[in-house]
């Protein structure tokens, strides 16, 4: 992905997280933070994926998609401040490079 001016990375803090579709999403990187770390830049979790505790999906104003969940590493017994590692998704690595512009610790 090219570098990014100020002005594009303000319009990525414009994200959607509401009826975000996510298919074609695959595992695309790691990410570490807490619960309330990711609330508090994506609110709550949604509900209703087999195989997570928590899962968030996040739709950027170019299109690209990445999700954040907890694929068969339930990390419902850490605390809400606990760093803990969460699986990254997306269609490509760009999802994993616009979180990090949001200030995510993501690889």
């Amino acid at each position: 992905m090219e570098r990014r001016t100020e002005d594009e990375i303000d319009e990525l803090t414009r994200y959607e997280t509401d009826g975000v579709g996510i298919g074609g999403t695959r595992r695309v990187g790691t990410a570490r933070a807490s619960r309330k770390e990711l609330r508090r830049h994506f609110g709550e979790p949604s509900n209703g994926y087999p195989k997570t505790t928590y899962h968030w999906s996040v739709r950027f104003p170019d299109g690209t998609v990445a999700t954040i969940y907890d694929y068969h590493q339930s990390n419902r017994h850490a605390s809400e401040d606990e760093t803990v590692k969460w699986s990254v998704g997306g269609q490509n690595s760009d999802a994993t490079e616009l979180l990090s512009f949001l200030g995510l610790d993501v690889s």
